[in-house]
């Protein structure tokens, strides 16, 4: 396996820092994820125009007129909110019934599905922009709490409350592929539900030591997936609660992704490694230290091929580094 690179400018402004107050309205954690909403996506699948990927959503807005949705949160008033990418006009603003801050959110593949988590120690499961949907996945306990919401304007609907966790919500991660969802605390615990019934299937803690948080989670179609905690300490994991392996990372990672068998990752001391996804030992690693922290890595879709699979990272200093993959 071989890697070159090139990099490019993205411009001159330097991206702060996490953690740092980017707005007057933020609360310090920021998360957002961009979709055509779960109604125009399932109008696509039935014209059978999308090919299914993990990546699908970033490509539809090719072959929709609808414009995307950008779905945000971190917000002062502990909403989430719902931007059309055309004009960036405001188009939703809801709590979903979250008692706090919401900390982080996960948009599914099929587009319709949303995951919140917040300090209220709960995850909430919403249905964006297709109101059949929401009225055939709600339970009956949400909808008396928060009211009915089947109005056909309605664009976020909450369906479910997740609970489990004793301590505020760090990171949440979805399959729509295997159905379930997947939270960290920052007490170190991870809780899986069911997606679609927000049944909890099992909670388990990768540390024996409850004061350290769950950082990172990153979850691949098979069911395995990679957890970070705060001590730094990597893991592989299976939904079934059964940990394959773990290492050291030496260095807070700030993102990470999965693609076949490997798992990239980038982090504070600005190298980006690949790693085996079985064994976690690296095999592959790109020193970008003279940019600064990486801040995140993605790739291009798999199913673009035979076009050649790019890796992009992105580096605390503002420049974006293109690698591409080649055998």
């Amino acid at each position: 396996m071989s890697y070159s690179r090139s990099v490019m400018k993205r411009g001159s402004a330097v991206p702060q820092t996490v953690g740092e107050r980017t707005s007057q309205f933020a609360v310090g954690n920021y998360s957002f994820a961009v979709t055509i909403g779960g109604y125009e996506k399932e109008q696509l699948r039935r014209r059978n125009t999308v090919v299914h990927s993990r990546l699908a959503s970033a490509k539809d807005a090719l072959y929709t007129d609808t414009a995307p949705l950008l779905v945000s949160c971190g917000y002062w008033d502990n909403t989430i909110k719902v931007h059309s990418t055309d004009g960036w006009k405001l188009e939703s603003s809801d709590g979903g019934g979250h008692r706090g801050p919401i900390r982080c959110l996960a948009i599914g593949a099929d587009g319709g599905l949303l995951v919140t988590g917040g300090e209220d120690c709960t995850c909430r499961v919403w249905v964006v922009d297709f109101q059949e949907m929401a009225m055939a996945i709600s339970d009956g306990y949400t909808q008396t709490v928060l009211g009915n919401y089947s109005r056909e304007d309605q664009i976020l609907a909450p369906c479910h409350i997740l609970l489990g966790h004793e301590s505020a919500i760090s990171c949440v991660v979805m399959s729509s592929e295997l159905g379930v969802t997947i939270s960290g605390s920052i007490r170190g615990k991870i809780c899986i539900h069911t997606l679609r019934t927000g049944e909890f299937v099992r909670s388990f803690s990768p540390s024996a030591n409850h004061d350290v948080p769950v950082t990172k989670i990153v979850l691949e179609e098979h069911g395995r997936m990679v957890i970070q905690i705060g001590d730094r300490r990597l893991y592989t994991y299976t939904v079934n609660g059964t940990c394959l392996c773990s290492v050291d990372a030496e260095e807070q990672i700030h993102d990470m992704k999965i693609t076949g068998e490997v798992v990239v990752t980038g982090g504070e001391n600005g190298h980006v490694y690949i790693r085996n996804l079985a064994t976690l030992k690296i095999l592959s690693g790109l020193n970008l230290s003279k940019h600064g922290p990486i801040r995140c890595v993605s790739f291009t879709p798999a199913n673009l091929n035979p076009l050649p699979q790019f890796l992009f990272i992105g580096s605390d200093n503002g420049m974006i580094s293109i690698v591409e993959h080649g055998e």
